[in-house]
C-alpha cells in the first residue's frame, strides 16, 4: 500500500529520515505550514491533516481527480459535477468556478491552468473569468482517450505529457513544452514518461523498465519495475536516477 510520508530532518525515525503519518494511498499532496492536503486513491473526498498525523479532517465529499492549494484556497475538480470548484482550506465558501471537466490543476499568478477531456489545455482567472483554450488536439482513430495529461506550469511555461505520436496508445506520454500564450509548442524528448514534476532547470519522470507486465499489474506493487530519470528543460543531458 502506498502511504502518505513526511521527509525532512525534524522528524528523523531512521537512516532515511521517514515517518508514517497515515495508511491511506494519498494524492497530490500539498503541504502549507503543518497542515498537508490531499485526495484518497480509492475514497471520495478532499482531506487534511497535520504533518504529525493528528486532526485529520474530511473538507468535501465529492470524488475529486485534481487540487491544488493557493493562498487559503483549495482549487479542485470534480466528477460528481463534472465542474472545477474553488473552497477555502476550511472548507467553507465552495464556489463553482467552470462546468469543465478538468484535470492538473495548476494555480499559477493569479491563472488557473487545466486539462479538459485529457484533449485540451485551458486557462481562466481564479474567479472564473476570462477562460482561453491554449492549445488543443481532435481525437484521431483511436477515438476517445487520454491525449494530453500530467500538466505543470513552471517558469513561463507549461510542461505535459503528450500522448497523440503513441502507435499503441499506451500509459506513457513524450514531454511537451508550450507557453501559456499558445505559442512555441515543443518536444522535449522522444522517450516516454508516466507523469513529471519540474524542480528548477530539471523534469523529473519515470517509465517501466521493461515492457513485460501487462495492463492488468497492480501499478502499486513494490514489484513492479520503474525506472526513475532526470532531464533538463531544454532537453538535454538525460540521466537515470538511483
Amino acid at each position: 500500500m502506498v502511504k502518505i510520508f513526511l521527509f525532512g530532518k525534524k522528524n528523523i525515525h531512521n537512516e532515511r529520515g521517514r515517518k508514517k503519518i497515515v495508511d491511506e494511498k494519498g494524492f497530490f499532496l500539498h503541504i502549507i505550514d503543518d497542515w498537508i492536503y490531499y485526495r484518497i486513491f480509492s475514497k471520495n473526498g478532499i482531506f487534511k491533516i497535520r504533518t504529525d498525523g493528528t486532526q485529520r479532517t474530511q473538507l468535501a465529499n465529492d470524488k475529486t481527480r485534481s487540487i491544488n492549494v493557493v493562498d487559503n484556497w483549495i482549487y479542485f475538480s470534480s466528477f460528481d459535477t463534472r465542474s472545477v470548484h474553488k473552497m477555502l482550506i476550511d472548507g467553507t465558501q465552495r464556489t463553482t468556478l467552470t462546468d469543465d471537466l478538468a484535470d492538473f490543476i495548476n494555480v499559477v499568478d493569479g491563472w488557473i491552468y487545466y486539462i479538459k477531456d485529457w484533449l485540451s489545455i485551458y486557462k481562466m482567472r481564479t474567479d472564473g473569468t476570462e477562460k482561453t483554450i491554449i492549445y488543443s488536439q481532435e481525437p484521431d482513430s483511436r477515438g476517445e482517450g487520454r491525449y494530453i495529461d500530467f500538466l505543470n506550469v513552471q517558469n513561463e511555461w507549461i510542461y505535459y505529457l503528450d500522448y497523440s505520436e503513441n502507435i499503441d496508445y499506451g500509459d506513457s506520454g513524450k514531454i511537451f513544452k508550450i507557453r501559456p500564450t499558445g505559442n512555441d509548442r515543443t518536444k522535449i524528448t522522444d522517450e516516454r514518461s508516466k507523469s513529471i514534476n519540474i524542480i528548477g532547470q530539471w523534469i523529473y519522470g519515470f517509465d517501466d523498465c521493461n515492457d513485460d507486465f501487462d495492463d492488468d499489474f497492480d501499478f502499486f506493487s513494490p514489484l513492479f519495475p520503474l525506472c526513475f530519470f532526470r532531464i533538463r528543460t531544454d532537453g538535454t543531458d538525460r540521466q537515470l536516477v538511483e
